[in-house]
């Protein structure tokens, strides 16, 4: 299902001054019902992207921004058994995705398990411009 495509050590360049123009969003849903949305903006210089999350309702315990991203800047969709979780990472190889009380450390590949929490990630490029739901992305991992 996900053609996960690591950028390589080092990543671009930093000499490239980014001009990034908005490339979409991204819908994602539980049960049909909105719980947030991703913006995505896309360098027109070296064709980095670059994303922002926002949640419904609203939270200030997470924060992306404009940072240049190590590796493939992805959706964590995450179970624990107590529902359904989302995160936008950067999924370089060693980073860690907070999944309720679970770290489930993201490898190179596009699922990872810890302690009973399941994680699917979803590269932003394979979602831009359409629905994400989050039942499903699980499901066909």
């Amino acid at each position: 299902m996900v053609n996960f495509r690591p950028v390589p050590s080092g990543g671009v360049p930093s000499a490239c001054e980014h001009a990034p123009i908005y490339a979409g969003v991204i819908n994602l849903r539980l049960d049909g019902e909105p719980v947030g949305f991703v913006d995505v903006w896309r360098c027109t210089k070296c064709g980095m992207l670059f994303a922002e999350e926002r949640r419904y309702p609203p939270r200030d315990d997470y924060e992306l921004g404009f940072r240049e991203p190590r590796g493939t800047l992805a959706i964590a969709v995450c179970s624990s058994g107590e529902g359904y979780e989302w995160m936008l990472v950067d999924a370089a190889p060693g980073a860690v995705a907070r999944c309720g009380e679970c770290d489930v450390e993201i490898s190179e590949g596009p699922t990872a398990s810890a302690r009973g929490c399941e994680v699917a990630l979803v590269p932003l490029e394979e979602v831009l411009n359409r629905n994400l739901e989050l039942r499903e992305v699980l499901r066909d991992s």
